[in-house]
């Protein structure tokens, strides 16, 4: 299976919003559209100026050595009605907050052993 944290959220400001909430396996952000070597990560960066583009990932990783040339280009859409591949997000500001359950019990045993 694919490496997912267990719990993201995201939230827009300046308002503050919360517009997602969930799994995910990569999030990341750009206000270039292209990540090394000509891979077309985030196609809505630079559209807007003064703005990036935030890309919440889910994709396990078959789909994506199947999906490769489309990801490349930029052009990968998930098609299915109740899950998604990548959710875009273009904004000035975001804050992200990760979750996860198998970090903070790593992080309880490092104090517990650091008690000792």
């Amino acid at each position: 299976g694919s490496e997912t944290t267990e719990s993201s959220s995201l939230t827009s400001s300046p308002r503050k919003h919360l517009i997602y909430s969930g799994t995910t396996g990569i999030i990341a952000a750009a206000t270039t559209p292209y990540y090394g070597g000509g891979m077309r990560l985030f196609p809505y960066a630079r559209l807007f100026p003064e703005k990036l583009q935030l890309r919440l990932g889910r994709i396990s990783p078959l789909t994506g050595f199947f999906n490769i040339p489309s990801i490349f280009e930029g052009s990968y859409r998930e098609k299915g009605e109740r899950t998604f591949g990548c959710l875009d997000f273009v904004g000035k500001d975001f804050e992200v907050e990760v979750r996860s359950a198998r970090y903070e019990e790593y992080v309880r045993k490092r104090v517990e052993r650091k008690k000792r």
